[in-house]
Order: structure tokens, then C-alpha cells, then sequence
């Protein structure tokens, strides 16, 4: 509020003292008025020099007059009298940054034997953490495993539990339907007859397999055996051979292991030709030129044989009668030899 009503008083003393100095253009009787320095220069016709100006610094002398009343109020308050150095306003960047400040002392200089033995500790501590970070992670690991492999035997054990229910279930449910239709215990008695009957059966033939794939077992067990002492036996054969044989063995051997590659190799890019031939060949199945093609094939042979056998016929028309008739005689049997010969 003080320093309004300051620049309001201000304002209001600038513009009276103003209105009484400043010359006014037209009188009320006619002649205007002239500044000095304006009629001096134009009377003249040639800017006057430095002695002729004084009309401009009586001016000058005038204007300071005048303003010095406004100049002399000074402003109430502390942001006024206080001096500001442009180089200590914050900046501004993405926001308000404030004073940067330099460093808060020299770094270190000499790395000494305390420095790396505090390095030295600060590793072996990240190491000790991640150590125990690592333990804690494989121990929940092997808790989970292990609560894993309870949870499948018990789920295994339900599933048991279930099929023992199911079946259960299914008996009361015949049973319970067996007893809403009325029906005889006779007919009760020969379905249990049968089903046990039929159960016997499965059992024997789960006894069976059970043997049968006992008896198969017995054969690998037998074959691998003997593969086993094949195996040991063609190793002392290697271990008594002379070393220049054991050498060339051992190049056959990885001669024989690379021809078995390139036979592996061989036989999946024949494959793959395989394939491209037969997608080709479907291709060309579907393929309507190509069926056009056979067709039009087709008729040019049917019809070079229908032009051979007119061009018989017209020998024929043109021999005489003799002729025709000896032609006809040997085509006659001709075509009773093949019947025999059927």
C-alpha cells in the first residue's frame, strides 16, 4: 500500500509539472509556438554548432527541474535497498536449480593400504551377501522340491483313493438300479457270475503280459550281457595288437563313425528330396495345362490311329478283288492262331 500510493502521488505530480512546461502547438490567436532548437535550425536552414545549442541544455536543466521531485522519492521497503548481483539469481531449468556449489574438498590423492583394505572388505561383504542370498534361494529350492514330491505321492494316492470310490460308486449304482426295476436275485446272482468270470480273464491276461514282459526283460538283460563281454573281448583283442595296428584300428574307427555321419546326412537330405518330389508331383497333379496336355495327348493318338486304319482301308479299297480277298483269308487266320494261342 506505501509504495502505491507513493507511485500514484508520483504520477499525478509528473503530469502537472509536465502540462506546465510543455509548449503547446497552436496559441488561441494564432501563431504556434516553436521549440528553440527547432526554430533555430530551421530559420537558418544549416544545424547550428556547439555554441548555439543552449536553448537544448536550458531544456536539459528544464526536464531535470522538473523530475527531481519524482527522483527524490525513494521507495520504502527491503527488497529496494537491497543490492542484487545478477551472477547469484538462481537459475532457472527445469525448475528452480539453485546455487551451484564447487567441490567440498580435494579427493583422495594416494591409495594407500587402508584404501584397499577397506575395498578389499567392502567386496568380501557384497560377496558374503550374495553368497547368502544364493544359499537362501537354494534352500527354498530344495524345500520346494521336496514339497513337491510329497505333494505328487499324495496325489497319487487320491487319484488311487478316487478310482476305488468310483468303482464303488458305480456297484451301489447298478445295485441301486437293479433294485428300483424289481429285479430277480437270479438275474443279480448271473451278472456277478459273469463279471467275476470276466475279471478271472483280465487277471490272467495281466498275469500274461506280466510274464511275457518279464521273459522280454530277461532277453535284454541276457543281450546286454553278452554285448558287454563282446565288448570286453574285442578290448584285449585292441589292447594285444602291435600300436601301428591299434593306430590304424582307431582310424578306422573314426573313419567308419564319419561315413555313419555322412549315411545320417545322406539319408535326411533324400528325405527332403523326397518330399520337395512329391509336393512337386502333386503340384503337377493339380495342374490343369498339364491335364489339358494329357488329354489333347490322348486324342492325337487316338486319332493317328484312326487316320493309320483309314489309310488301310483306302490300300485296301484300291487293290483288286484277288488281293482283298488273300488279305482278308490271312487276316482270318491270323486272328484264329491268337484265339488258339488263348
Amino acid at each position: 500500500a506505501p509504495f502505491a500510493g507513493a507511485a500514484g502521488r508520483g504520477s499525478a505530480a509528473r503530469r502537472e509539472r509536465m502540462d506546465g512546461v510543455r509548449p503547446q502547438s497552436k496559441s488561441m490567436g494564432g501563431q504556434a509556438t516553436m521549440r528553440p532548437g527547432s526554430m533555430m535550425s530551421g530559420m537558418g536552414g544549416v544545424p547550428p554548432g556547439t555554441a548555439a545549442r543552449a536553448p537544448t541544455a536550458s531544456r536539459m536543466g528544464t526536464m531535470s527541474r522538473t523530475r527531481q521531485g519524482t527522483a527524490a522519492q525513494q521507495p520504502l521497503g527491503v527488497g529496494a535497498m537491497t543490492e542484487v548481483k545478477v551472477s547469484d539469481r538462481p537459475m532457472t531449468m527445469q525448475g528452480v536449480s539453485g546455487m551451484k556449489t564447487g567441490n567440498l574438498g580435494p579427493k583422495r590423492q594416494i591409495y594407500d593400504k587402508s584404501y584397499y583394505l577397506v575395498e578389499l572388505r567392502k567386496r568380501c561383504q557384497e560377496l558374503s551377501e550374495e553368497i547368502a542370498t544364493m544359499n537362501q534361494e537354494a534352500n527354498e529350492i530344495q524345500q520346494d522340491s521336496q514339497l513337491y514330491a510329497t505333494l505328487e505321492k499324495r496325489y497319487d494316492a487320491l487319484v488311487k483313493t478316487v478310482r476305488a470310490l468310483e468303482g464303488d460308486l458305480a456297484d451301489h449304482n447298478l445295485a441301486s438300479d437293479k433294485q428300483r426295476t424289481d429285479a430277480p436275485p437270479e438275474e443279480v446272482s448271473r451278472m456277478c457270475a459273469l463279471m467275476r468270470a470276466q475279471n478271472e480273464e483280465q487277471r490272467a491276461e495281466v498275469d500274461q503280459i506280466f510274464l511275457e514282459r518279464r521273459g522280454h526283460q530277461d532277453e535284454i538283460d541276457n543281450i546286454d550281457r553278452e554285448v558287454a563281454a563282446i565288448g570286453r573281448a574285442a578290448e584285449e583283442r585292441l589292447n594285444e595288437l602291435h600300436p601301428t595296428q591299434r593306430e590304424e584300428y582307431e582310424e578306422l574307427s573314426e573313419e567308419n563313425k564319419r561315413l555313419a555321419a555322412d549315411l545320417t546326412t545322406a539319408r535326411d537330405e533324400l528325405d527332403q528330396v523326397g518330399g520337395r518330389l512329391s509336393a512337386v508331383e502333386g503340384r503337377l497333379r493339380s495342374d490343369v495345362n498339364r491335364t489339358r496336355h494329357q488329354q489333347l495327348s490322348r486324342v492325337q493318338r487316338e486319332l493317328k490311329e484312326r487316320m493309320e486304319e483309314l489309310r488301310t482301308e483306302v490300300r485296301q479299297c484300291s487293290m483288286s478283288i484277288p488281293q482283298q480277298r488273300e488279305l482278308l483269308l490271312s487276316k482270318v487266320k491270323g486272328d484264329n492262331a491268337e484265339i488258339v494261342a488263348t
